[in-house]
């Protein structure tokens, strides 16, 4: 970890307290007076409050994937949606990182505290004496420690971070100090060898504070404890802890703790977890789960030393251990099973070699691995320097205990027809040991061995039956109910006992470090049997003869029952024979004897997933063939009142009881098309949820059955015409579609982190274990696929699109195979791993052999792979490796590169020109995800120009990349939104249309010069756009732009351009466009708006009111950079670094005014309800907010005020915003019906009239600001004349209101008091008194004057010469009421339009005039 300066100073702060001990050290309590105490003490508080800079924790479950599968399979995804890769929070966070200043603090003190005591000033550490460990440790350890469980064990906010102070402290090295004091060496304990001051802190904790964190664990059952916490970060310490107890070196048990210690505290720890197993919450039960895996790895490891001993004192521990954790696998929540075998998988070595081995490493296991990936505070593990040294027969042990508990879990879910005399002995012997519930011989007539049915679904799937009511909202009103298939399978799923999935997948990784032993041969002997038994309905005939079903008497319930039971037995086969195609090998068939009674392994695999197949078939069905059927309301005969009354009692009872008004199913015959393809994706999200299939499986499945194969298979089948070998099962997988559809699945899924990864030595995680190796393998494999697929129309999103009943649900497999082939290209670019490639390096390796096999798999790509492999591409001032990247990339999306060849259409114009817009939008991804990579600004730049320029070639006669020819296809669709937000996101959004100002000789450059400039820009990650890569016709209005002052054209505002040219612009902003910019189609359009436009009317403005999102999204980011530099940095700063940031917020607000004025001509025609105009509007009132705010931070530097950006961004305000605001302003006042004539709502024109006043509202702030600073300049002697060329008097009305008139008015409007009179005079009196208050409402309505707003010069001067500081313009009149004040609160009040600011209602008929014939001069303004 980097570590700041201030972390210097706190150590060297550290290092001077220890000096001023006399020598005697920190903490340990010798002469020096207290003032060393006093600070040390200060040190340890500061440390804690560091740590609480983070207020909150994320606590996440380590387990959880990182994507959802089903966002992963949508058929629209946003890639950048996955974040920065695997870099987590507390790389990025600032707050993280003061945090971890703060834990480093204290793990230094904690070393030096514990290395100056007594007991670690001898020699070695296996001299000490006994009556030196008396003290229990130094009071600073103590002190640490005791703040600490005070916060986690206390439910701070923060738990975790405090808690993950007792990771740091074995982490803790003291060679990471050698940076801060490297005169003096390692920090504490010279006189220690370096392994004896790397055992400082783990001695200390193990010897004193030990007993201390198990006791913590009793604050789980109550609740002062986090499980979460407690389960990722105290109990890999307290393993570790009593591991190194377990296996310490001699000598050193006898004298700092006793032998029977550990034993002690084993039953201590085992006590607290039973407590915890009976609590009703399953997160404490997954706690407990856990800790009973982590006693049970100590006690393994404790009796495989070679002690009489010792065997015979942890044999009763272990069984007792055991006998607990197989209650928690076979009683408990489903939750609280996975979390029992990730914790077993996890304490697993991470490889066979590392036991097995001929040589053994020290720290080859990892009492709890790290799990890297996590997007949100990953919980690092403690590293090799802070773990227990685990021999080779401690960790034989492990792999014993944990593959015994595996394989009597299996055999309780598994049946046995038939075995050899060495597995029934190895039965009975585990029966003997471990109890019942193990699997016994089937009974009846004898069967061959593999042909019977395997699995126990009693056992796993309840039968209990169905009590399910109509769900209702709060309000009482019935909630939206869901599909009838959706109902059922939510139901299946919920009756799944024991998750079988992840018990065959734990089992297989803990099988493959043992491949001779018993748990390989029954993994073998399952998938085996279930291969060959491969007839859906033999697994099925269970729930025909189960008598809790067959036992219910009515028909109806019956068949409902019978339908749930069967739906959830066969989500269980899919899941199972999905887990056990992974766990093919390919290349043991000679050496494993399971497979001798089969062809191949091609046929194992083949049947197996016929059989997924089948049951996925059968499960659609099931879910398709019931409806929803609303029963009968019987007549109701007449009975006596008492009896209704009690009727009526017992209906409402039952219905409480879901017996009353249940709706019913019925089965139908009537299968919609649709319901089947929907049906179909609810069971694919269901079985996506499964682990993952190894890496070891889906490669070689890939170059054995993928587009390699087919390819090779096709020359084949040309030179020879053996039809017998077309037959085999290698060529049926080779040509099964539905089984490619299922690899890629499973590659994308396991490449993008949306499933569970099952391996040994760690737990259960969302990636791989080598990250870095599973995307350079599969990266080139799914490329070859989806060049192969292209070729075949059907496999293709043409025909996916064609079919109305799979248009939502499903992706193409080229859509598919390009998806996880941009996530992999996503991987390597944010990749944080430290290789000596750079991501740059790592991705341009990985194309370009994804290129080479692609031309492999698809001869008739190679042509065109060549072409472009063959160009020279240039970088402007980029690195070589990023050059070569722009070159990798240059297939996929290019044009033009070479103007003397003829056309040849990139990857991206050939898809569109054949109208795969899926495909397209893969590759928008695929380039956003490639453009990580990069740290030159201007490739990014180079690539989005490229991106928006592809469409110009369209409809230009050339040939494509790969030479498709299916035709034009659907005309009436495009993915325009896609790549503009792709070239948003490269150009850094409204970042890249911004000027930036640079200090003079800033890094030596010449900023005057274009070159210059433009290396600047490139050093603060700017982009700087070259208007030679623009079409020709937009050079030269780009060159006057550039050419103008803080002129910097980007991509957002051509595209806003082009939008604008494209819509045209309303009558009201004719005379605006034409006197403020030389705006046309010629100089300003772009074929991408062009080609969306000329698709069908809805698809416009759907792609139309993307793009608007987009632009107001980029104007949004841009202002809350302003805003946030404006309010939280500007009032810290002073000097020539006030007058920097100054000038930077005024570029920022320039380049949001310039987007602004060129989206409101335009406005009108994106929406039909003003939705576009509103944002925008609303937009620039967080201009003038910011733009206010800012003017006022110039009183502390009243000349910076006079900058160029300042004067630029007041003149265009004034030139062109206002007038374009204004207009705008009309037109959403004029909005007022929207399509087909039907009238907008009255929340929306209420909304747009709120946001209106808010604009006008901020405006006389603004104008106040103007002339606060106008005052501030001609009190410090600077000429302002300048200034009030472009500030405004507002004089939104023509009077003023007096507190004298406000107080008439309310008497006037006050209600009447009652007078006790006879009814006719009553009537008579209000009569009389409603015709005058009429007519007084309409004299007053006269008199108020229309508003208008007054500019001049003459009235600035005059309030400028009244005013002789800022105290005059704060007072006034004391009768009068200020606008200002009345208005200043309007936007943190949300005042409706409809009531005033006493609350009570008036006549909207009042303000009919307020806003209407407001006038504007526009050519003052």
């Amino acid at each position: 970890r980097r570590l700041s300066r201030m972390l210097r100073c706190l150590l060297s702060v550290a290092t001077f307290a220890e000096s001023s001990e006399h020598g005697v050290g920190v903490g340990s309590g010798g002469g020096g007076g207290g003032s060393a105490s006093n600070l040390l003490q200060s040190l340890l508080s500061l440390g804690f409050l560091l740590i609480d800079a983070v207020k909150k924790d994320d606590i996440i479950d380590l387990k959880s994937p990182a994507l959802h599968s089903s966002s992963v399979l949508a058929p629209t995804m946003d890639i950048s949606s996955l974040g920065g890769g695997t870099a987590s929070r507390a790389d990025t966070s600032a707050i993280h990182a003061a945090a971890g200043i703060g834990r480093f603090l204290l793990c230094y003190l904690f070393y030096q505290s514990a290395a100056g005591s007594s007991h670690f000033l001898s020699r070695s550490l296996s001299s000490m004496t006994a009556s030196s460990s008396t003290d229990g440790g130094t009071p600073l350890c103590r002190s640490i420690l005791r703040s600490a469980v005070d916060k986690f064990c206390g439910m701070a906010p923060n738990a975790l971070g405090h808690a993950q102070l007792l990771i740091d402290f074995l982490e803790f090295t003291p060679r990471s100090s050698i940076q801060f004091f490297p005169t003096r060496g390692n920090a504490g304990g010279e006189e220690l060898d370096e392994k004896q001051k790397e055992e400082v802190i783990p001695v200390a904790l193990a010897a004193f504070h030990l007993q201390p964190l198990i006791e913590c664990f009793a604050n789980v059952p109550g609740g002062g404890l986090n499980p979460a916490v407690a389960s990722n970060a105290i109990i890999p310490v307290v393993e570790n802890l009593l591991l190194l107890q377990a296996t310490s070196r001699s000598g050193l048990a006898g004298y700092l703790w006793k032998k029977r210690d550990l034993v002690d505290h084993i039953d201590h720890a085992f006590l607290l977890a039973k407590k915890a197993l009976f609590c009703s919450d399953v997160e404490k039960r997954k706690f407990a789960a856990t800790l009973l895996v982590a006693l049970l790895r100590v006690a393994s490891v404790a009796s495989s030393l070679h002690d009489i001993r010792a065997t015979s004192t942890w044999c009763p521990v272990i069984d007792e251990l055991r006998g607990c954790l197989r209650r928690c696998i076979t009683q408990h929540q489903p939750s609280v099973r996975i979390e029992a075998y990730s914790s077993l998988v996890s304490v697993l070595p991470s490889s066979a070699i590392a036991v097995f081995g001929s040589t053994q490493s020290q720290d080859s296991v990892s009492p709890h691995p790290n799990v890297s990936g996590v997007t949100t505070t990953p919980l690092r593990s403690p590293n090799e320097r802070g773990r227990a040294h685990v021999s080779q027969a401690g960790q034989k042990a492990i792999i014993n205990i944990v593959s015994d508990v595996f394989l009597s879990q299996l055999e309780r879910y598994v049946t046995t027809p038939q075995e050899d005399s060495r597995d029934r002995e190895a039965r009975r012997q585990r029966a003997i040991n471990i109890g019942s519930q193990l699997s016994q011989m089937e009974t009846g007539e004898n069967r061959d061995d593999g042909i019977s049915m395997p699995f126990r679904f009693e056992a796993c799937i309840s039968t209990r039956p169905i009590n399910r009511m109509d769900n209702k909202s709060k309000g009482g009103k019935p909630k939206k109910s869901s599909p009838v298939g959706q109902t059922l399978l939510e139901e299946a799923t919920g009756r799944i006992n024991e998750p079988l999935s992840h018990l065959f997948a734990s089992s297989s990784a803990a099988s493959s470090l043992d491949p001779q032993g018993e748990l390989r041969r029954c993994m073998d002997r399952i998938r085996n049997r279930m291969a060959h038994c491969n007839d859906i309905d033999s697994y099925l005939k269970w729930v025909e003869s189960c008598k809790q079903i067959v036992g219910i008497n009515d028909d109806a319930k019956r068949t409902e029952e019978m339908a749930v039971t069967k739906l959830a037995t066969l989500v269980v086969v899919a899941n199972v024979a999905d887990v056990l195609i992974g766990t093919t090998n390919f290349n043991d068939e000679n050496d494993n004897p399971q497979v001798t009674n089969y062809e191949s392994t091609d046929q194992i695999v083949e049947r197996l997933f016929n059989l997924r197949s089948d049951a996925i078939t059968r499960a659609v069905e099931i879910m398709s063939s019931f409806v929803n059927v609303k029963p009968k309301r019987e007549a109701k005969a007449p009975k006596k009142s008492k009896d209704v009354v009690g009727t009526n009692h017992d209906s409402e009872s039952k219905a409480k009881n879901g017996e009353v008004y249940q709706t019913k199913l019925a089965k139908t015959s009537d299968v919609n098309p649709a319901t089947v393809a929907r049906n179909q994706k609810l069971i694919e999200d269901v079985l996506s949820l499964c682990p993952a299939l190894p890496l070891e499986f889906i490669a070689p499945a890939f170059r054995k059955f993928g587009a390699l194969a087919s390819a090779s298979k096709k020359t084949n089948r040309n030179d020879s015409d053996d039809e017998d070998n077309l037959q085999s099962n290698f060529s049926r997988l080779i040509y099964n579609m539905p089984f490619r559809r299922f690899i890629i699945t499973k590659s994308l899924l396991l490449v993008s982190g949306a499933s569970t990864v099952i391996r040994a030595g760690s737990r259960f995680c969302s990636i791989p274990s080598n990250p870095i190796a599973a995307y350079m393998s599969l990266g080139p494999l799914l490329l070859a696929e989806f060049c192969s697929l292209c070729y075949d129309l059907e496999n293709t999103s043409i025909a996916t699109k064609n079919s109305a009943s799979q248009s939502t649900h499903y992706l193409s497999l080229t859509q598919l195979s390009l998806r996880a082939f941009s996530f992999c290209v996503h991987g390597l670019s944010t990749s944080t791993t430290n290789q000596a490639m750079s991501n740059a390096q790592r991705v341009q390796f990985m194309i370009s052999n994804a290129i080479r096999i692609a031309s492999r798999a698809a001869p008739s790509s190679k042509d065109g792979w060549d072409y472009y492999q063959s160009l020279n591409v240039q970088g402007n001032n980029a690195p070589q490796d990023e050059i070569e990247l722009k070159k990798s990339l240059t297939p996929f999306v290019s044009f033009k590169v070479d103007a003397n060849a003829p056309v040849r259409l990139c990857l991206f114009s050939e898809l569109m020109r054949s109208s795969m817009y899926g495909e397209a939008i893969e590759c928008c991804h695929l380039i956003k995800a490639a453009a990580a990579s990069f740290s030159e600004p201007s490739i990014k730049h180079h690539l989005s120009v490229m991106l928006l320029r592809c469409f110009e070639q369209i409809k230009q006669v050339g040939v494509g990349l790969l030479s498709l020819d299916h035709g034009e296809g659907n005309q009436n669709e495009s993915c325009v939104c896609y790549a503009i937000d792709t070239a948003f996101e490269l150009n850094n959004n409204l970042d890249g249309d911004t000027f930036v100002p640079f200090p003079h000789g800033f890094l030596g450059l010449d900023l005057m010069s274009k070159k210059g400039f433009q290396l600047a820009r490139s050093k603060m990650g700017l982009t700087s756009m070259c208007p030679n890569y623009w079409p020709e016709k937009h050079l030269d209005r780009l060159m006057d732009e550039f050419s103008s002052q803080l002129g910097c054209p980007g991509t957002i505002q051509q595209i806003t351009w082009a939008l604008t040219v494209q819509l045209g612009c309303s009558n009201i902003f004719s005379e605006v466009m034409n006197s403020s910019s030389p705006v046309t189609k010629r100089n300003s359009g772009l074929a991408c708006i062009r080609s969306a436009s000329k698709t069908s009317g809805s698809n416009f403005a759907k792609e139309t009111r993307s793009i608007a999102n987009m632009i107001s999204a980029s104007i949004e980011s841009g202002l809350n950079s302003a805003e946030f530099v404006t309010a939280k940095l500007i009032p810290h700063m002073s000097g020539s670094t006030l007058n920097m940031a100054q000038r930077l917020v005024m570029c920022l607000l320039m380049s949001a005014s310039k987007v602004i004025h060129a989206s409101s001509p335009s406005a009108e025609f994106v929406d039909t309800s003003g939705s576009f105009a509103s944002l925008l509007l609303k937009s620039t009132k967080k201009l003038y907010s910011i733009l206010a705010r800012l003017l006022l931070s110039f009183l502390a530097n009243p000349h910076s005020l006079e900058s160029s950006e300042t004067k630029c961004l007041l003149k265009y305000l004034a030139s062109n915003l206002m007038q374009s605001v204004a207009a705008l302003l009309y037109t959403l006042q004029e909005k007022h019906e929207t399509t087909g004539g039907k009238f907008l709502t009255e929340n929306k024109i209420e909304t747009h009239g709120k946001i209106s006043a808010l604009l006008v509202c901020e405006k006389e702030k603004l104008d106040n600001a103007f002339l606060k600073i106008g005052a501030k300049l001609k009190h410090v002697g600077v000429i302002s004349d300048w200034l009030q060329e472009y500030s405004f008097i507002s004089l939104n009305r023509d009077f003023v209101i007096k507190r004298a008139d406000i107080q008439l008015a309310k008497e006037r409007e006050a209600p009447r008091t009652k007078k006790n009179t006879v009814s006719g005079d009553k009537r008579k009196i209000n009569c009389e008194t409603s015709g005058k208050m009429m007519k007084q409402k309409k004299n007053d309505k006269a008199a108020v004057p229309v508003a208008k707003i007054v500019e001049g010069d003459e009235e600035v001067d005059d309030v400028s010469h009244d005013s002789g500081g800022d105290e005059e313009f704060e007072s006034d009149d004391n009768d009068v009421v200020s606008l200002g004040n009345l208005t200043n609160d309007m936007g943190d009040n949300d005042l409706s339009e409809g009531e005033d600011l006493d609350g009570d209602s008036f006549n909207a008929d009042s303000n009919e005039h307020s806003s209407s014939e407001i006038e504007f001069d526009s050519e003052n303004e």
